[in-house]
């Protein structure tokens, strides 16, 4: 089942502010918090950084005054990295800020140089020296990580990542390295949900908003709308008050304008109705009139006397409904509506209840384009000399009520071209600012046309 859901200009206004709103706040918060975790990174990395490398500063100048013992070879890497270890753990100034970085830095988790075997040279925690290193993950890699990990990490468990100074003595390469944990990244979430918060604010604000200036702009067209719903079901009497000199007073005084010519058409209806219902009553023919889907519309109150049953019943029946009876009159209009043949003048007995013992039957079917648009029957008593005469005058009488519909259909056509055009101006007029009721007009547009 497909359920379909309709939205009122005014609810679609509301809605198109309201995400171009929390379009434009999103990207600004985006970018604010993007902004924000990017320079809390740069912060923390620019101290690890600092500090990598005033101890590879301290750590090189100790390693160029140190005087390299005879009795090991310069050229075997296990007596350079013992040599390197024994000299750097010997250099209390190089310990003591190693030890007093990893102790009070609230972003550094811990300070070491490894060999380029793995192993510990110097720590902050003198334990670890002579160990195995397992690196971290270098901090470059949550640097250039999209915002939704980095959003991950400072809301995710604590984690540690690296940042690396290479330093080199002699041929054996030593790594000074600067642990960094994400710990310190908290202390941009306050920050961080006050942006959402004032996201949330913001597009309520602007819903809010957008709901109170598409009340005060629709207004005049809900007016304006439940007037034209009025002069359709003919509720209007008399024009509206024009109270306004925009846009909206111009549709006003249009759409007054057009009630007066619909009153006035109106009125000609009325009356040509009334005389064709008179006409029509004083046929001695019958004649029935089938639409598009061969659905009775129209049946003089002759038809009654040839088929025995009241013309009102049979309105917007089938022929296969009506011509149901099994009879000579019933079976050729039947077969006729079956076959979509035409039957020209055929006598034949009228129904067994009838009173009319010959009945002449003419069907005619009117198509366009190889598609049906409508059928007439014609019943005429066939005994009567008189029938023939009342034949030629209905035929006069047809042929001026055809003449007569003409001219209605021609003086109904000019105001709907006149509020097409006048449509098309106010379109012009409205120009870019119009887009709001532009659908709108569209639909009147359409309607008239669909009139026409």
């Amino acid at each position: 089942m497909r359920i379909s859901f309709k939205f009122s200009l005014k609810a679609k206004l509301t809605a198109l502010i309201s995400c171009l709103v929390l379009l434009v706040v999103m990207v600004t918060s985006t970018l604010y918090v993007s902004a924000l975790i990017r320079h809390t990174l740069d912060d923390v990395h620019l101290r690890a950084w600092d500090v990598a490398r005033r101890v590879y500063d301290q750590a090189r100048y100790v390693l160029n005054q140190a005087q390299f013992p005879a009795s090991l070879n310069p050229e075997n890497p296990d007596d350079l990295r013992r040599f390197a270890r024994d000299t750097l753990n010997a250099d209390r100034r190089l310990l003591d800020f190693i030890q007093s970085e990893g102790a009070f830095s609230e972003s550094l988790e811990y300070v070491t140089i490894t060999d380029s075997s793995g192993a510990v040279i110097v720590h902050n925690v003198q334990d670890r020296v002579g160990h195995q290193w397992t690196p971290d993950p270098d901090f470059q890699v949550l640097a250039r990580a999209g915002l939704y990990r980095q959003l991950r990490t400072i809301y995710g468990p604590p984690r540690v990542y690296e940042v690396v100074y290479h330093l080199k003595y002699g041929p054996e390469p030593m790594d000074v390295r600067v642990g960094v944990s994400t710990a310190l990244l908290g202390r941009v979430r306050p920050e961080i949900q006050a942006a959402f918060r004032g996201t949330l604010i913001a597009v309520l604000l602007s819903t809010l908003t957008a709901g109170l200036v598409s009340l005060l702009v629709l207004r005049p067209l809900e007016t304006i709308s439940l007037n034209v719903d009025r002069l359709a079901r003919g509720e209007l009497p008399g024009p509206v008050p024009v109270s306004r000199s925009d846009e909206w007073g111009i549709l006003s005084s249009k759409l007054n304008l057009l009630g007066e010519r619909i009153r006035g058409e109106k009125a000609a209806f009325i009356a040509l109705k009334e005389n064709l219902d008179q006409l029509l009553a004083n046929l001695a023919d019958g004649l029935m009139f089938f639409d598009q889907q061969d659905r009775l519309v129209l049946a003089t109150p002759a038809v009654g006397r040839f088929l025995n049953k009241p013309s009102e019943e049979m309105l917007r029946q089938t022929p296969a409904e009506i011509f149901a009876p099994e009879d000579s009159l019933n079976s050729i209009l039947r077969n006729a509506f079956a076959a979509r043949k035409a039957v020209n003048a055929q006598t034949v007995e009228g129904s067994s209840q009838s009173k009319t013992a010959q009945v002449a039957v003419s069907v005619l079917f009117v198509e366009e384009q190889g598609s049906p648009v409508a059928s007439l029957v014609t019943l005429r008593d066939a005994e009567t000399r008189a029938q023939l005469e009342n034949q030629i005058d209905t035929a006069a009488k047809l042929a001026a009520i055809g003449k007569l519909t003409a001219g209605v259909a021609h003086e109904v056509r000019n105001p709907l071209n006149a509020m097409v055009l006048q449509l098309e101006v106010l379109k012009a007029k409205l120009g870019d600012q119009g887009k709001a009721v532009m659908p709108h007009l569209e639909i009147l547009g359409s309607e008239v046309r669909r009139l026409d």
